[in-house]
């Protein structure tokens, strides 16, 4: 029977992250059973989810994780971090998107063409990571956006995001 996601969020237990800011991360090993039986349950994080942890103990047959990057990581045996190790594949398409005005970052109103580049990639895992039972490295995909030409005085629109295989 098929569950709202309001309904599977209320079921799942939260986890609090860091009393500093306010974040919490759902306790998404459970999600799924919590959920009332569904097959897959997709965590989708924006950049405060960008955390090596949940790379490495989220992802399994009934957890899917996608999650905005928020820092550039080191991969496994490369010398080049994330972002270079993007910046350098060949782009797999460019779109045109509508882009909105926002006057506290005097953005103007656009239409906008996005270069698309993928790539899988291995995540090193931090040296600040105090538990030492995380794996060396966790294999992800990787995909980045990012404006081809912007007008003058204006900060491209760019960014990354990064999946389980």
């Amino acid at each position: 029977m098929p569950i709202s996601i309001n309904d599977a969020i209320k079921a799942c237990p939260l986890k609090r992250r860091n009393p500093t800011n306010g974040f919490y991360l759902l306790n998404a090993q459970s999600a799924a059973e919590s959920a009332g039986g569904v097959r897959l349950v997709t965590h989708i994080g924006d950049r405060e989810s960008d955390l090596y942890e949940e790379w490495s103990r989220v992802p399994d047959a009934q957890n899917h994780v996608l999650v905005r990057v928020c820092r550039d990581r080191r991969l496994w045996g490369q010398a080049d971090s994330l972002y270079t190790h993007l910046s350098q594949q060949p782009s797999v398409g460019t779109y045109s998107v509508a882009v909105l005005a926002d006057p506290r970052t005097e953005r103007t109103a656009r239409e906008a063409w996005l270069s698309v580049r993928l790539a899988p990639v291995q995540i090193q895992r931090p040296n600040n990571l105090s538990a030492q039972d995380y794996p060396a490295s966790v294999s992800l995909y990787a995909v980045e956006v990012k404006e081809v030409n912007p007008p003058v005085g204006q900060e491209p629109i760019q960014g990354a995001i990064v999946d389980d295989p």
